[in-house]
């Protein structure tokens, strides 16, 4: 893998079509820190004096601090955590702003708080300084919080650019596609970035490594930016008996099956090439249908039953328990999706 990044500058889009995949999250807790310090010795001698606090345990301490405040859904104390006094180390700069991540419902409130706008100041400041040492995850974590927040941050997303090839051959699956992820929600492109992870390498690690949320964030982000994401498609629809397939179909929750047929169908239509999109289909007829109807929403099962139309695909299964529990899924299905079941029956 190349060391060095061609210089471009990754283009910001005014309007994508997209179907947000909003539902996406970080799995894991950022907040866990694998080797904690080791407790110092005990000193037998009770006159002694006590032993400082070592600095890394006051940062295992600040992140469970962090922690405590998201679970008790305390968003003025996230925000207010951080002051002239509190010396971050990176996981808990991660860890703040992925739990501040996950108020996105409260995100025009969020951006618009004078602390956030300091928060993001210093972040960037010090990344720029010092990001070269920081971890993959870490990053990773901040640019998919950043993303659903929809904050912009030129300096970030220069810094993610620039660590292309180490996200590439260091990232874990989950780091890879929540970066992609996290392009197509800011409607940024990143030629360089999207054509590294279109590779072979690359797919094989995250099919046998990473989630099925993993695989349909890393499709889902190239069809929406308008990648082809040709060697995706291919190896989806590879194998004789449809195995990949299989797995994003038995593996997958409802959305991420959804978010991985609508994606691969659209890629297909451009590229003329449907061998993935139907395999993928009679999987999800044969083994994912019920899932779907059990599990899925209104804009979940719409997706689907759009794209088998987009694809001229079979989908009676799927059509049939549609109708059987029509009244629970238009039920929690928003305005739009209620016109797509109109359209559909």
């Amino acid at each position: 893998m190349a060391s060095t990044v061609p210089l471009h500058i990754p283009r910001f889009l005014s309007t994508i079509g997209r179907n947000r995949n909003d539902g996406a999250s970080i799995k894991g807790d950022s907040s866990i820190v694998k080797s904690p310090a080791k407790r110092l010795n005990r000193i037998s001698n009770s006159n002694s004096r006590p032993h400082p606090i070592p600095p890394n345990r006051t940062y295992v301490n600040q992140n469970k601090s962090i922690t405590i405040l998201s679970k008790n859904e305390d968003l003025q104390g996230l925000l207010s955590f951080k002051n002239d006094r509190v010396v971050f180390n990176e996981v808990n700069w991660s860890t703040l702003f992925n739990k501040l991540g996950r108020f996105k419902g409260r995100k025009d409130e969020i951006v618009g708080d004078e602390r956030f706008k300091v928060l993001l100041e210093e972040l960037e400041e010090i990344i720029e300084e010092d990001g070269d040492s920081w971890g993959i995850q870490s990053v990773s974590n901040i640019f998919h919080s950043l993303a659903v927040l929809n904050v912009h941050s030129p300096p970030i997303l220069n810094y993610v650019s620039t660590l292309t090839p180490k996200i590439i051959d260091e990232g874990t699956p989950q780091a890879i596609s929540n970066v992609a992820y996290s392009y197509a929600v800011l409607g940024v492109e990143d030629d360089y970035y999207f054509e590294s992870i279109n590779d072979e390498n690359v797919i094989e690690g995250i099919l046998k490594k990473g989630y099925v949320q993993d695989i349909s964030n890393t499709v889902w982000a190239g069809s929406c930016l308008g990648y082809g994401m040709e060697k995706w498609v291919e190896k989806i629809g590879g194998g004789e008996g449809g195995e990949i397939c299989d797995l994003i179909v038995e593996g997958g929750r409802a959305q991420e099956i959804a978010n991985t047929f609508y994606s691969v169908i659209q890629l297909e239509q451009n590229s003329q090439n449907s061998i993935a999109g139907k395999k993928l289909a009679e999987a999800i007829e044969n083994k994912g249908a019920s899932k779907l109807v059990k599990f899925g929403g209104g804009q979940e099962i719409g997706n689907v039953i759009w794209s088998m139309a987009q694809g001229k695909l079979e989908c009676d299964g799927l059509v049939k328990g549609v109708a059987e529990e029509a009244e629970r899924i238009v039920g929690i299905a928003k305005i739009m999706e209620v016109r797509i079941f109109d359209e559909i029956f």
